[in-house]
């Protein structure tokens, strides 16, 4: 300190001391976190007169780490196992602290149940479909998705489609004296679990072989695409005009003969059976909806007559090749236009009932994101969905391994693996950007291992919920159901609310 008069100065050498911290105090107090959920926390430092001390370090812990675990530095702070715990944030000697109470998880776990793990070639299995949902119920899973429509038929008593080969011998022969739907929602309500309805959207029938190209062409009644083969998929040849249709090369046909969500009576039809099942089993426990196959095959579809003469109206000219960039977002339009349509029509028998849709997990092009074919080969745009508020919950099938390398991903987007990236990437457009809901889709036809270090992944990142692919190949993992049950699903789970329904 200076002090100076007519030209004389006097000084006095002083040393300031930083205020010591008088006390720490931890927001909040106290909190209840339900198991893999985060908490963020703050800490006040003050003085002995009050003041807010901002400079002091502070060192985050836990008295059970394996309760609840938080990093020194408090970025991670998350509910490991049920139980209680006391957070301290420490410095210079004193401490604030928080009560932690870790409570059973909120997350939905759904598992996914194909046609082929409850029906033979030719029947319904019901002790089999009473088998699934014990061995569900006993790994602690609380949705099932329930394929009831795979190609135009029914594996459900319909009125509307023709009852499936597996289901009925021939494609619309004699039913079997119980609705396998019905039974599965009876044998649910014993376990406290949700079924959903899985049905394919676009697939018209299935081809590839000389059975079901048979069966399709008897059909009685004809099935959707039989009846209406204008509905088909098609392809174009641009060198000669070509047109050449699905459903007139059933058996060199892949897999499925494709209808064309571009053709207004397709989507109409989707609609329609989507609220039949709403409306007739949602009495009987029936709690969602679930679209598979709401895509096109890849981006040489489909050059039907409706859709090339919708897309001439609108931009004054036919498509000029298959990339075509107003041709790629008109067919992606169809997509998202089907989508709604369903939404619209469930809606409106049950608002309560959930709208969720399985997707393929590589999306828009971000930038350094390159760009990939679930986008702009499938058309499938969930992002869309959801913040048009059209969609409830999105599945993204994020099966392969978390040690695969995905060509699509670029970690200029994302510094962690390609798996955890692509998660990542849809909880922030759907969960975050647009407020539904992901499940993340895993796998289990690569084991034990990798499917709970995918499960543990998800849970790291508060996933709101997973679904689980699929029942046949979680039973063929030795002690596959005793592993969840005593590992990443030990307790039991509350499906999470959604606010908006």
């Amino acid at each position: 300190i200076s002090a100076s008069a007519e030209g004389k100065t006097a000084t006095q050498p002083l040393r300031v001391w930083p205020q010591p911290i008088a006390t720490i105090t931890v927001d909040p107090a106290s909190v209840s976190v339900p198991q893999f959920h985060k908490v963020r926390f703050t800490a006040t430092a003050r003085d002995r007169r009050g003041n807010i001390l901002t400079d002091r370090p502070i060192t985050w812990s836990s008295s059970a780490p394996t309760v609840f675990y938080i990093k020194p530095n408090a970025d991670t702070a998350a509910g490991k196992d049920l139980g209680n715990a006391v957070v301290s944030a420490t410095a210079e000697g004193k401490s604030g602290t928080s009560d932690v109470t870790v409570t059973n998880p909120v997350e939905a776990r759904a598992l996914w149940v194909t046609r082929f793990e409850f029906t033979t070639s030719s029947a319904v299995d019901f002790p089999k479909i009473a088998t699934i949902f014990q061995k569900a119920a006993s790994a602690n899973f609380n949705v099932v998705y329930f394929q009831v429509r795979a190609a135009g038929d029914a594996f459900y008593y319909s009125s509307i489609e023709p009852c499936s080969p597996r289901m009925c011998t021939t494609l619309g022969g004699p039913r079997p004296s119980r609705d396998p739907l019905e039974f599965a929602l009876a044998e649910a309500a014993k376990y406290g679990i949700e079924v959903h309805a899985w049905l394919n959207a676009y697939t018209g029938f299935i081809s590839g072989s000389t059975t079901a190209c048979s069966q399709f062409i008897n059909s009685t009644p004809p099935n959707w695409l039989k009846a209406n083969p204008s509905w088909s998929m098609s392809t174009k040849n641009f060198s000669t005009g070509a047109i050449t249709r699905q459903v007139d090369n059933c058996a060199t046909t892949s897999e499925y003969m494709w209808v064309s969500p571009g053709i207004p009576q397709v989507r109409d039809q989707l609609a329609v059976v989507a609220a039949d099942v709403a409306r007739r089993y949602g009495p009987k426990g029936l709690k969602g909806i679930h679209l598979d196959r709401i895509r096109y095959p890849n981006n040489t579809f489909s050059y039907d007559s409706q859709s090339q003469e919708a897309f001439r109206a609108s931009t004054g000219a036919y498509p000029s090749s298959n990339s075509q960039a107003t041709w790629l977002d008109f067919r992606r339009g169809f997509v998202n236009q089907g989508v709604q349509e369903v939404y619209q029509a469930v809606r409106a028998v049950d608002p309560s009932m959930v709208l969720s849709a399985a997707v393929f997990p590589g999306y828009k092009p971000r930038t350094g994101w390159s760009a990939n074919w679930s986008f702009t080969d499938l058309f499938q745009d969930p992002q869309a969905w959801a913040q048009g508020g059209y969609l409830d919950v999105e599945v993204p099938m994020n099966y392969p391994a978390t040690s695969t390398s995905l060509s699509w991903t670029v970690k200029a987007y994302c510094s962690n693996t390609d798996w955890t990236c692509v998660m990542d990437d849809h909880i922030d457009r759907i969960e975050k950007q647009a407020g539904r809901q992901v499940y993340v889709g895993v796998g289990a036809i690569k084991g034990w291992t990798e499917m709970s270090k995918q499960i543990d992944l998800a849970h790291d990142r508060s996933a709101t919920g997973l679904s689980v692919y699929s029942f046949s190949q979680v039973d063929a993992i030795p002690s596959g159901w005793a592993q969840l049950a005593a590992g990443p699903f030990k307790y039991k789970a509350a499906i999470p609310t959604m606010g908006w329904k």
